[in-house]
């Protein structure tokens, strides 16, 4: 019996099928939203956060003391409801639902944040967004959060806030991320596949990156596709936050 035939074969079996094997080994999780949480903020609601906002801001720019007695006794009562509301967490900063929206522990991580960061898309701040570059879609556009070292932390949730969260009519005008790919320190995590809601979409992500004790974690959501806006060509993102182990 001639073996040679049957060995080639069985040689050429191998060699194709290495890369498939390959492939298969090294295939990055598909995602969809473990949970979805749908809000809206109303017209209301928001033009009295930003008379809020613009009324604190300037007086703290001028170096007025907002948190002290005397000033909350002579302010009028306007001033004392935004003061008042802003101090009990009513706001897209802090709502009363921050223990479903944010991180366990987001108030520490925020104070990781380096400035190399697209803060405006980790401000806590809904009224604020991150923006692709004029007249692009988006696509091929990268979010980076870099954190400084925070021991041995792991993420294992991400919190994506996908368009415009401003008002409903604003999340339509503009694009909205559909599938997005991320990275923690270099190595690539997850395909996220979005829902079109205006909600927060809580992802579970397995914790399969690097993490060293002194080594910052640097987080990159990269857009691969989009939903398209009914106004403006560029995808908007309000939002993305963390949970995890330790601090983040």
């Amino acid at each position: 019996m001639n073996i040679k035939p049957i060995v080639l074969l069985f040689f050429i079996g191998c060699v194709l099928s290495a890369p498939l094997f390959a492939q298969q080994q090294n295939t990055v999780p598909v995602l969809e939203p473990h949970e979805v949480i749908a809000f809206h903020f109303t017209d209301e609601q928001v033009n009295f956060w930003l008379s809020a906002e613009d009324y604190i801001s300037e007086r703290m720019k001028s170096g007025i003391d907002i948190y002290s007695d005397d000033f909350y006794t002579d302010a009028t009562s306007q001033e004392k409801m935004w003061l008042d509301s802003i101090d009990a967490g009513d706001s897209p900063y802090n709502t009363d639902y921050r223990s479903r929206y944010w991180g366990s522990n987001w108030s520490y991580a925020s104070g990781l944040i380096a400035e190399k960061s697209d803060t405006l898309a980790y401000d806590f701040n809904l009224l604020t967004a991150w923006h692709s570059p004029q007249l692009s879609n988006g696509v091929g556009s990268k979010i980076t959060l870099v954190f400084e070292p925070a021991g041995d932390s792991k993420i294992n949730k991400v919190l994506f806030f996908p368009g415009n969260m401003r008002t409903p009519v604003d999340w339509r005008k503009y694009g909205r991320p559909a599938k997005v790919a991320l990275r923690i320190n270099g190595k690539d995590v997850a395909i996220l596949y979005l829902k079109d809601a205006m909600a927060c979409q809580v992802f579970k992500i397995p914790m399969t990156a690097s993490y060293r004790e002194n080594e910052d974690i640097t987080v990159v959501f990269e857009i691969l596709s989009v939903y398209p806006g009914s106004e403006f060509e560029e995808t908007v993102v309000s939002e993305v936050n963390f949970d995890g182990t330790k601090i983040l």
